[in-house]
């Protein structure tokens, strides 16, 4: 949903668009105990070299936690890259492994399971939820409970985050400038995003 304007506006200027969601994310299946996980950055990878297979090269735009995804995605190989935009991204955190396994454990991912459900369905527990991750009252009313709600509505959508944090891991900044020298890059940071703290957002 949040890709919209872009893919709306993009097309009429003449640049192909490919909208994706990832495992875990929007329409997607949620991950399981019982799924093989993928890296991101693998299918991400994989998809591009199919859908272009002449090298053209892409625009590759990442939001929030996609952003993260994205500049992974950039550093493990921009050969195929003309450009990156990374979009309020939100730097995954190195998830310490005890933490992790506990996020994993059914009782924890049917209690996130029941949690996003039951917020899904009203639009004020969507409100306070965006307040308390942003502290920006302005912002927090203005959001849509129903952008969400489809989303929300999968089958085992609380797995995903649970399945997300577990996987994370910190991009490797260190030599970001060497590994990207020949892409452009563009960070946005666009005010506030509920998963990107003003903070974040500063030190980014």
């Amino acid at each position: 949903e949040f890709f919209n304007v872009l893919v709306e506006d993009y097309p009429k200027a003449g640049i192909k668009c490919v909208r994706l969601d990832l495992q875990n994310f929007g329409y997607s299946v949620r991950e399981s105990n019982d799924i093989k996980y993928v890296p991101p950055t693998e299918m991400i990878l994989a998809l591009m070299k199919e859908l272009d297979p002449d090298g053209t090269g892409w625009i590759l735009v990442g939001h929030s936690m996609g952003g993260s995804v994205a500049l992974e995605t950039a550093m493990q190989d921009a050969s195929q890259l003309r450009a990156v935009i990374l979009n309020a991204p939100m730097f995954m955190a190195n998830f310490p492994k005890s933490i992790g396994k506990m996020l994993i454990k059914k009782p924890v991912l049917n209690a996130f399971d029941t949690m996003i459900k039951y917020i899904a369905d009203y639009d004020i527990l969507f409100k306070v939820m965006a307040f308390f991750m942003t502290f920006g009252p302005l912002y927090s009313l203005k959001m849509d409970a129903n952008v969400m709600s489809g989303p929300f509505k999968m089958e085992h959508t609380g797995y995903g985050p649970c399945f997300m944090s577990y996987r994370a891991s910190k991009p490797d900044t260190s030599n970001l400038a060497k590994q990207l020298a020949d892409v452009p890059t563009q960070l946005v940071l666009g005010g506030l995003d509920m998963f990107v703290l003003p903070n974040v957002a500063a030190n980014l």
